[in-house]
């Protein structure tokens, strides 16, 4: 039983057509990718462990059957790498363009520490050979915090961590409606000071704390 097969197709007729699977199974569930304009869907009977029962638009709708055995597509979770640095500076010091960046001697490891530093902060945060990149594991959500009027900037105890905002949303908690009424914000590098009262708050932008003003 193969956990799931991909089948091309290009109808010839609208209307019911069969198409072979090769599956094994009854299938779990099925993608369609197309690389044509049209569509097709299921007949009343979906499938069984030899055919896919379709209906087509048109005439010349071609595409991809994607079919799972599963009734969730199953995806690859890589883990964490177990490379190790000593095993790519032993594999590096085999290589004669590399030597002289590499020491000679002993056990050192401050050529292939500053190294793997230097691309990994590049990799994280920008630099002159790279750009900033909005990692997923890098992502994080802030604690909410409420406005008040006549109040422009906010403090959050003891967070000290961030690089950027990426997004956020406000919602109108003193609305009566379910759900209450929720919208995102501009995200902005900077925002300067003012007293200027709006309907609803519209952008956002964060500040290091020595930045930001208190009192009224």
């Amino acid at each position: 039983m193969l956990p799931q097969t991909q089948v091309a197709f290009t109808t010839a007729a609208p209307g019911n057509f069969t198409l072979p699977h090769n599956l094994g199974v009854i299938p779990g569930s099925v993608i369609f990718e197309f690389t044509s304009g049209g569509t097709v869907w299921f007949q009343t009977v979906k499938y069984d462990a030899t055919n896919l029962y379709l209906v087509a638009s048109d005439a010349g709708v071609s595409g991809f059957a994607i079919i799972f055995a599963s009734t969730t597509p199953q995806c690859v979770v890589y883990g964490n790498s177990t490379i190790k640095l000593q095993e790519v500076v032993d594999d590096a010091a085999t290589l004669g363009d590399v030597a002289p960046a590499l020491s000679t001697g002993g056990f050192s490891m401050g050529p292939a520490l500053s190294i793997a530093n230097d691309v990994m902060q590049q990799l994280i945060n920008g630099g002159p050979g790279a750009q900033p990149y909005n990692w997923k594991w890098n992502r994080y959500n802030l604690p909410v915090f409420y406005t008040n009027s006549l109040q422009q900037d906010y403090f959050i105890p003891g967070l000290n961590n961030i690089g950027w905002l990426e997004s956020a949303w406000v919602s109108d908690i003193n609305q009566t409606s379910v759900p209450k009424q929720t919208y995102p914000l501009e995200i902005d590098k900077d925002l300067l000071v003012s007293n200027m009262q709006n309907g609803y708050v519209g952008k956002i932008g964060w500040l290091p704390n020595s930045m930001l003003n208190t009192g009224t």
